[in-house]
C-alpha cells in the first residue's frame, strides 16, 4: 500500500515505450525495452507474453524477419484478450509485407480489423498500423488504386487531429503507393507532407525514415536520367 501505484508505472513503463519505439522503428529503445521486460519478467511471469512481443519487434527491426515471426505465432500467439493484441497483429502483417508475403498480411490484417469498433480506429497509436499494413498488402497484390482511396479516408478522418506521427505515417504510407506505382510526382508530395509532419517532432528515427525515402526517390531520379542520357547517346549514333 505505500507503494501505491509506483510499481505498476515501474512495470508497464518498458512496454509503454516499446510500443512507441516500435512505431517510430527505434531499434535502440526496443532493445533496452527488452532488456527491461525480460529483467521483470523474472519476477512477474504474466509479463512474458510482452516480452516475447518485444523481442518480434526487436527482431524484425534488425530484419531478421523469419524469427520474428516464429515468436509470435502458432503456440506463442500473443493472446487476444490482452492489450496490444491488435497492434501485435500489425506489427506482423509488416514483417510479413516486407518479405512480400502480402496475401498473408491481408488476412492478418483484416481479421484483425473486424474485432475493432470504429471507435477503437481513433486510437491509432495502436491500430493505425493495421490500416496502413493493409494498403501495403493490397498495393502489393497490384491493387493500388484501393490503397489510395483507403488512405485519402484515412487523411479525411484524421487531418482535424492534426497528430503529427499519424499524419507523418499516412503520408509515408502514400509515398510508398506511389513508388509503387512509379509515380514519381505523387511520391515527392507525399515525402514533402511527411517531412513537414515528421521532422519538427526530433524523434531520431521518424526522420531517418524521412531520409532513406528522400533518398530512394534521388536514386531512382537519378537511375532515371541515366536511362534518359544513355537513349538520347544512343539515338544520335
Amino acid at each position: 500500500i505505500q507503494l501505491g501505484n509506483a510499481w505498476q508505472i515501474e512495470t508497464w513503463t518498458p512496454a509503454d515505450f516499446a510500443k512507441l519505439a516500435s512505431r517510430t522503428d527505434d531499434v535502440l529503445r526496443l532493445k533496452r525495452s527488452l532488456q527491461e521486460l525480460e529483467r521483470m519478467a523474472n519476477d512477474i511471469p504474466s509479463l512474458l507474453p510482452q516480452c516475447r512481443m518485444v523481442r518480434a519487434a526487436y527482431l524484425a527491426g534488425r530484419k531478421r524477419y523469419p524469427e520474428s515471426i516464429a515468436l509470435i505465432t502458432g503456440d506463442n500467439a500473443y493472446p487476444q484478450e490482452l492489450v496490444g493484441w491488435s497492434y501485435v497483429q500489425g506489427s506482423l502483417a509488416r514483417t510479413h509485407n516486407q518479405l512480400g508475403a502480402y496475401q498473408s498480411a491481408l488476412e492478418l490484417c483484416n481479421k484483425a480489423l473486424a474485432r475493432l469498433s470504429e471507435q477503437d480506429l481513433d486510437y491509432t497509436d495502436m491500430n493505425l498500423i493495421l490500416q496502413t499494413q493493409l494498403m501495403a498488402a493490397v498495393t502489393g497484390l497490384g491493387r493500388a488504386p484501393e490503397a489510395k482511396q483507403r488512405l485519402q479516408a484515412l487523411l479525411t478522418r484524421h487531418l482535424p487531429h492534426r497528430g503529427p506521427i499519424t499524419l507523418g505515417l499516412l503520408y509515408e504510407a502514400g509515398a510508398q503507393i506511389a513508388l509503387l506505382e512509379d509515380d514519381r510526382v505523387s511520391a515527392r508530395e507525399h515525402l514533402r507532407q511527411m517531412e513537414l509532419w515528421l521532422r519538427p517532432t526530433g524523434i531520431a528515427p521518424l526522420i531517418g525514415r524521412i531520409d532513406a525515402l528522400s533518398r530512394t526517390l534521388r536514386v531512382l531520379e537519378s537511375s532515371e536520367r541515366q536511362a534518359l542520357q544513355r537513349e538520347l547517346a544512343t539515338s544520335q549514333l
